[in-house]
């Protein structure tokens, strides 16, 4: 999990954008066992905030 998201820290553009929100909020998908997370996070002046990370099963994300 660490090491998907250490990504973000070297390439905050490579999530794909958020459907119906400005193009700076972007969503990345990290493997974690038979699943994963999805990492959902801001692009500010080059550096990636997370905003959220859930469960891939978890309904309603």
């Amino acid at each position: 999990m660490r090491q998907g998201v250490k990504v973000l820290g070297h390439q905050p553009g490579i999530g794909r954008p958020i459907e119906d929100m400005p193009d700076k909020f972007r969503e990345w998908l990290v493997d974690f066992g038979d699943s994963g997370y999805v990492v959902r996070y801001r692009i500010d002046m080059g550096a990636a905030t997370i905003l959220a990370v859930r469960h891939q099963k978890e309904v309603g994300f």
